[in-house]
């Protein structure tokens, strides 16, 4: 801290006027008596005054007086020290980075089935497979539409399986025609994939290709409902084929594989939570049960400990009672026997 500002001297003032020598001699005198109030030495401003009380270096308790920068008026040294003291706003934290909670992250279930589903990217040459069922009645098998779904759904499994690696059965297009039923399949493989040995090889299994037609015909349910004699499947015919036409209907297709197989991803997750659920329900009400019977257990415990308490005290008080009876029979024999010695004393 400073050393305390002197008195002012009034003797160094300028007189205003001039003055009589009386008045005169009244300041000496006045000056004299201040004259010791006055401190051996006085630290000038620009010197550096060291404070011990607070570990803290000398230029950030004593500053020189300097102008504000804000207001860009003079602070003294007194203000300077009170401003380098008073406790600033934290600077130079760490920032946080704000992570998003699981609440914030979008789950699948939020958006529309279709909406993050990709484009796929398709091949413009396909191949293009013809068969010739005989003896089969496409207007029956159209009549029924669950049952031509699932005859389209096996004959693309089927395909797809002879058609190589890469190719789903969501990128085959079926079109069916009368005449028995004739089957136009086209094989729209994705991007990149080779078609030239596709050709070679679907071209080099076309009785394979016939017989898995023939085995998708001759399903239980699609025989019954459609067959009108003996079936018969004709060779089938591989060739290349623009997929123009079709690949709209194959991209269609295949985003409808993606959602299916996502509903159905959800309704497992759906079912297996479910059951989880349930489990738990079940383990919470055998173990509620459990609980409840050994309750019942400690409580019927306790009533018949409580009765073989109730028992012991009784026979204990029945015990002290009989004693007691003995003890009053002995001391009344004992006092009438007295009685009588006394009588056959005094006669």
């Amino acid at each position: 801290p400073r050393p305390p500002t002197p008195p002012a001297d009034e003797s160094t003032e300028p007189p205003k006027e001039d003055p009589s020598p009386t008045e005169e001699a009244d300041k000496t005198d006045l000056a004299k008596e201040l004259e010791p109030a006055k401190p051996a030495a006085v630290v000038p401003p620009e010197e550096p005054v060291v404070v011990e009380a607070e570990p803290v270096a000398a230029e950030a308790l004593v500053r020189d007086v300097a102008p504000d920068t804000d207001t860009g008026s003079v602070l003294s040294t007194e203000e300077s020290l009170w401003e380098q003291k008073r406790p600033q706003p934290p600077t130079g934290l760490p920032v946080v980075e704000e992570h998003p909670t699981p609440d914030d992250i979008p789950k699948e279930d939020d958006h529309d089935d279709s909406d993050d589903v990709p484009a796929p990217e398709l091949s413009a040459e396909g191949i293009e497979v013809g068969l010739h069922l005989h003896n089969m009645d496409l207007a029956l098998l159209q009549s029924d539409p669950e049952l031509l779904r699932e005859f389209e759904a096996q004959l693309r499994a089927e395909l797809a399986a002879l058609a190589g690696e890469g190719v789903l059965p969501e990128h085959i297009v079926l079109e069916l025609s009368a005449g028995s039923i004739k089957v136009r399949a086209v094989v729209v493989p994705p991007a990149g994939l080779d078609a030239g040995a596709m050709h070679a090889g679907m071209g080099a299994s076309t009785s394979a290709l016939s017989a898995a037609a023939k085995r998708v015909a001759e399903n239980q349910r699609i025989a019954q409902k459609c067959s009108t004699g003996p079936l018969k499947v004709d060779e089938a015919i591989v060739k290349f084929s623009d997929t123009a036409a079709v690949i709209e209907r194959a991209k269609a297709q295949v985003v409808a594989a993606v959602i299916e197989d996502r509903r159905q991803k959800r309704a497992q997750r759906e079912a297996k939570r479910l059951e989880e659920e349930r489990a738990s329900a079940e383990a919470a009400r055998v173990q509620a049960e459990k609980e409840a019977e050994e309750r019942a257990r400690l409580e019927a415990e306790k009533v018949e400990e409580a009765k073989r308490l109730q028992a012991e005290n009784e026979k204990e008080a029945e015990e002290a009672k009989r004693l007691q009876a003995e003890k009053e029979a002995e001391a009344v024999k004992r006092v009438q026997a007295e009685k009588e010695a006394k009588e056959a004393e005094a006669k």
